[in-house]
């Protein structure tokens, strides 16, 4: 990689207009470029390499989702997001995929926990550390700013308590990936598939409690 890559964040934004049937180049000028950025990484991967249908990229956890996009030079190369609580019931084991949530070996179908999803990198980019500096950037940002944010709340009174409970599902050929930065397959959960694509789920703790000042009683 000869530019040193960068990041960009982008919050939960409204994303009315967006057409899930057409690609990133041909969406309304009004949707921010960070997103379609991230969009475009998106299709290079999922729709592209492993054939999943462009009107099922987009998604209904979208605009909800904070997205982070990491830049070679001007180029997008790779993207990741957290979708915040609440979330649809864990997928049935052996379910197949285009209230309140059963209990799995690391969730108690009750605890609020993110998601982190999407997470894509060019062919091109990858076994250079990209997809790591991703996931990094998510849960740095998760431990610093929820708890303050009310992401998943309908009103002041409403926040949730986020625990450092962080779940993936992933795709069954990289969920060696996510288990070298700690998280464990939920045998609990099963396997399912989705867009034809084997899934597992996993779960990571996360530290939250602010490290100690050296020094400090």
């Amino acid at each position: 990689m000869s530019a040193t890559p960068f990041i960009q964040f982008i919050a939960p934004t409204t994303l009315d207009g967006y057409d899930r049937t057409r690609p990133s180049t041909e969406q309304p000028d009004h949707i921010p470029k960070t997103f379609l950025d991230a969009i475009s990484v998106r299709e290079a991967v999922f729709v592209k390499e492993q054939s999943v249908p462009i009107e099922h990229e987009f998604d209904s956890d979208d605009p909800r989702a904070c997205h982070w996009v990491i830049y070679a030079s001007v180029n997008p190369i790779g993207t990741i997001r957290l979708v915040p609580f609440p979330h649809p019931p864990h997928p049935q084991p052996g379910g197949r995929y285009a209230a309140v949530d059963r209990a799995t070996t690391y969730h108690d179908g009750v605890e609020p926990y993110i998601k982190l999803g999407r997470l894509a990198v060019l062919k091109e980019f990858r076994g250079a550390g990209i997809s790591k500096l991703l996931a990094n950037a998510a849960i740095s940002w998760a431990v610093a700013e929820l708890g303050m944010e009310k992401l998943g709340a309908s009103g002041p009174d409403e926040i949730p308590l986020w625990n450092g409970l962080t779940c993936v599902h992933a795709q069954e050929q990289v969920a060696s990936v996510w288990a070298k930065w700690g998280f464990k397959v939920d045998e609990g959960m099963g396997m399912w598939w989705e867009e034809g694509i084997k899934h597992v789920g996993m779960f990571l703790r996360v530290n939250i409690e602010p490290a100690p000042i050296p020094g400090s009683i």
